[in-house]
């Protein structure tokens, strides 16, 4: 369950860094400088994929 965790981690971790400005788009419509919600998305999606590959790593089947 963990390594199926952590590959889910890091598909929705490359997700979030391939579509930061979309959803910066998306989610602060009338935010007065779009780019800091890119980079919160993409500061989300990095923590994602980092987290998720470590937890699919260190993870040992019983």
């Amino acid at each position: 369950m963990p390594g199926i965790l952590g590959l889910v981690a890091v598909a929705i971790g490359l997700a979030f860094i391939l579509a930061d400005q979309q959803i910066s788009r998306a989610v602060w419509r009338r935010a007065e400088d779009p780019e800091s919600g890119a980079a919160s998305a993409r500061m989300l999606g990095l923590i994602l994929f980092i987290a998720g590959g470590l937890t699919f790593l260190t993870w040992m089947p019983a």
